[in-house]
Protein backbone atom coordinates (compact mmCIF):
# COMPACT_ATOMS: atom_id res chain seq x y z
CA UNK A 1 0.00 0.00 0.00
CA UNK A 2 1.15 3.60 -1.05
CA UNK A 3 1.62 5.78 1.58
CA UNK A 4 0.84 9.54 1.08
CA UNK A 5 3.72 11.81 1.60
CA UNK A 6 3.11 14.24 4.93
CA UNK A 7 0.21 16.79 4.94
CA UNK A 8 2.83 19.46 5.03
CA UNK A 9 4.88 18.17 1.37
CA UNK A 10 1.54 17.78 0.14
CA UNK A 11 0.86 21.55 -0.92
CA UNK A 12 4.32 21.80 -2.00
CA UNK A 13 4.02 19.01 -4.23
CA UNK A 14 0.47 20.31 -5.50
CA UNK A 15 2.00 24.10 -6.06
CA UNK A 16 4.95 22.36 -7.99
CA UNK A 17 2.12 20.46 -9.72
CA UNK A 18 0.21 23.80 -11.00
CA UNK A 19 3.11 25.87 -11.80
CA UNK A 20 4.49 23.23 -14.54
CA UNK A 21 1.06 23.32 -16.02
CA UNK A 22 0.12 26.97 -15.60
CA UNK A 23 -3.45 26.18 -13.60
CA UNK A 24 -2.50 28.28 -10.23
CA UNK A 25 -5.26 29.23 -7.85
CA UNK A 26 -3.17 31.34 -5.50
CA UNK A 27 -6.22 31.26 -2.84
CA UNK A 28 -5.74 27.37 -2.36
CA UNK A 29 -2.46 27.89 -0.77
CA UNK A 30 -1.68 28.52 2.84
CA UNK A 31 1.61 28.25 3.69
CA UNK A 32 3.26 31.85 2.93
CA UNK A 33 6.37 30.74 1.35
CA UNK A 34 4.20 29.27 -2.11
CA UNK A 35 2.55 32.37 -1.91
CA UNK A 36 5.58 34.46 -1.74
CA UNK A 37 6.52 32.22 -5.05
CA UNK A 38 3.80 32.44 -6.91
CA UNK A 39 3.76 36.06 -5.81
CA UNK A 40 7.26 36.44 -7.56
CA UNK A 41 6.61 34.35 -10.62
CA UNK A 42 3.57 36.92 -10.77
CA UNK A 43 5.28 40.01 -11.31
CA UNK A 44 8.07 38.28 -12.82
CA UNK A 45 5.86 37.31 -16.45
CA UNK A 46 8.69 35.14 -17.92
CA UNK A 47 7.66 32.28 -19.33
CA UNK A 48 9.85 29.13 -19.25
CA UNK A 49 10.60 29.21 -22.80
CA UNK A 50 11.80 32.80 -21.97
CA UNK A 51 14.09 31.91 -19.14
CA UNK A 52 15.44 28.80 -20.78
CA UNK A 53 16.69 31.38 -23.88
CA UNK A 54 17.73 33.69 -21.44
CA UNK A 55 19.75 31.28 -19.82
CA UNK A 56 21.01 30.00 -23.09
CA UNK A 57 22.00 33.36 -24.74
CA UNK A 58 23.31 33.93 -20.76
CA UNK A 59 25.83 30.30 -21.16
CA UNK A 60 26.71 31.49 -24.91
CA UNK A 61 28.24 34.79 -23.63
CA UNK A 62 29.40 33.39 -20.70
CA UNK A 63 31.53 31.18 -22.93
CA UNK A 64 32.80 34.01 -25.23
CA UNK A 65 34.16 35.64 -22.59
CA UNK A 66 35.93 32.76 -20.83
CA UNK A 67 37.24 32.24 -24.78
CA UNK A 68 38.10 35.61 -25.06
CA UNK A 69 40.06 35.34 -21.80
CA UNK A 70 41.85 32.58 -22.73
CA UNK A 71 43.23 34.39 -25.62
CA UNK A 72 44.65 36.65 -23.71
CA UNK A 73 46.40 34.71 -21.24
CA UNK A 74 47.80 32.97 -24.39
CA UNK A 75 48.78 36.20 -25.70
CA UNK A 76 50.70 37.51 -22.49
CA UNK A 77 52.30 33.87 -22.34
CA UNK A 78 53.19 34.34 -25.74
CA UNK A 79 54.81 37.64 -25.66
CA UNK A 80 56.32 36.59 -21.89
CA UNK A 81 57.85 33.50 -23.40
CA UNK A 82 59.24 36.05 -26.19
CA UNK A 83 60.37 38.47 -23.93
CA UNK A 84 62.28 35.49 -21.49
CA UNK A 85 64.09 34.67 -24.81
CA UNK A 86 65.67 37.88 -24.87
CA UNK A 87 66.99 37.93 -21.61
CA UNK A 88 64.67 40.15 -19.85
CA UNK A 89 64.15 40.11 -16.09
CA UNK A 90 61.32 37.70 -14.72
CA UNK A 91 59.94 40.03 -12.42
CA UNK A 92 60.12 42.75 -14.94
CA UNK A 93 57.93 40.38 -17.46
CA UNK A 94 55.55 39.63 -14.52
CA UNK A 95 55.03 43.29 -14.09
CA UNK A 96 54.34 43.92 -17.46
CA UNK A 97 52.15 40.92 -18.71
CA UNK A 98 50.72 40.28 -15.10
CA UNK A 99 51.56 36.76 -15.30
CA UNK A 100 53.13 34.91 -11.89
CA UNK A 101 56.85 35.11 -11.98
CA UNK A 102 55.69 31.05 -11.39
CA UNK A 103 54.30 31.03 -14.91
CA UNK A 104 56.96 32.89 -16.51
CA UNK A 105 59.42 30.52 -15.21
CA UNK A 106 57.51 27.42 -16.74
CA UNK A 107 57.18 28.91 -19.85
Amino acid sequence: MQQRPPKAYQEWMRAIQDSLDEQVNEDDYKVAEIRKIFDYIEKDKVSPEERAEMFNEFNEEQLKQDKFEEGQKKGREDIAQKMVREGMDISLISKITQLPEERINQL
